[in-house]
């Protein structure tokens, strides 16, 4: 949570967090995101993560 309500784009979560990896997209973002989103709110009560259309993500 160092980057709260920071907009991160989703070229620096990908350079960020699969680094290693050769064949990555951007969806990969998007659906490694959505999945953590379930998992940390289950019933989408709160917004802790939100997405900002064609920018990235801000963690709130």
């Amino acid at each position: 949570m160092k980057n709260k309500d920071i907009l991160l784009s989703r070229e620096t979560l990908l350079d960020r967090v699969w680094e290693d990896s050769f064949d990555t997209k951007l969806k990969t973002v998007n659906v490694a995101v959505k999945r953590l989103k379930e998992k940390i709110d289950p019933k989408s009560k709160k917004d802790y993560i939100k997405s900002v259309r064609g920018e990235g993500y801000i963690f709130c």
